[in-house]
């Protein structure tokens, strides 16, 4: 794991809080992009900007394959994707532009569920593009790849955010990714104050302002 080190941790606050809350900053603004970032810092690298204490000397040890690390935005960044991407898609719509809409569409319903924790969301697409700052669907990677964009990559078959059963060495969670949201899922859940949302919840959130509760997958096929 990259130890990021090159400025002080208040320098390090500062750019982090700068980075937030804005959906150009990967995309359009590379300049506010903080120097002490490399120029594709890895998934492990971007939590441990987002919140230092969860990401621990031995976590790449404890998270394997790297396909099981979450991707990682703060809450206003991820309302701000969903808004912009939604405006995208009627935009899309309404051009009779189908194809780019359904595209858009369907890389937004790859997002299975969202883990917020600790002012953070964490989710598991399959394709999360962090230049663009969006997730993507499998027929529209390699057009960003060949761009030079900077792809993450998650399993598939994991899309599910929860957390290791074991806790870091002051108490807190450590995010991962999940194949289904089974017994063990449930118990990583536990004790930890992180809520999980589905899309249309999250959306709903957005409107209300609230949160919500753990969401519950007992009586639902899909999950």
């Amino acid at each position: 794991m990259t130890t990021i080190s090159s400025t002080t941790s208040a320098e390090k606050t500062q750019d982090t809080q700068d980075l937030k809350g804005t959906s150009e900053t990967f995309c359009e603004k590379a300049s506010d992009v903080p120097k002490w970032y490399p120029k594709k810092f890895t998934k492990v690298e971007y939590m441990q900007a987002y919140d230092p204490d969860i990401v621990e000397k031995d976590f790449c040890r404890k998270v394997q394959p790297i396909a099981r690390h979450p991707i990682v935005l703060s809450k206003e960044e991820f309302d701000i994707m969903l808004e912009i991407m939604r405006k995208e898609i009627a935009a899309a719509q309404d051009k009779g532009e189908t194809e780019a809409a359904n595209d858009m569409l369907k890389a937004l319903e790859s997002i299975k569920l969202i883990l917020n924790y600790r002012g953070n969301c964490y989710f598991g697409p399959p394709f999360f593009c962090q230049t663009c700052h969006r997730p993507l669907t499998a027929e529209s990677v390699n057009h960003h790849k060949t761009s030079n964009h900077h792809v993450h990559e998650q399993d598939p078959q994991k899309p599910f955010p929860g957390f290791l059963l074991s806790r870091t060495s002051k108490g807190l969670a450590v995010p991962c990714l999940y194949s289904r949201s089974g017994q063990a899922y449930q118990k990583s859940l536990e004790d930890t104050g992180a809520t999980v949302q589905t899309l249309a919840q999250r959306e709903e959130s957005m409107k209300t302002g609230k949160v919500g509760e753990i969401f519950s997958r007992t009586n639902d096929p899909e999950y």
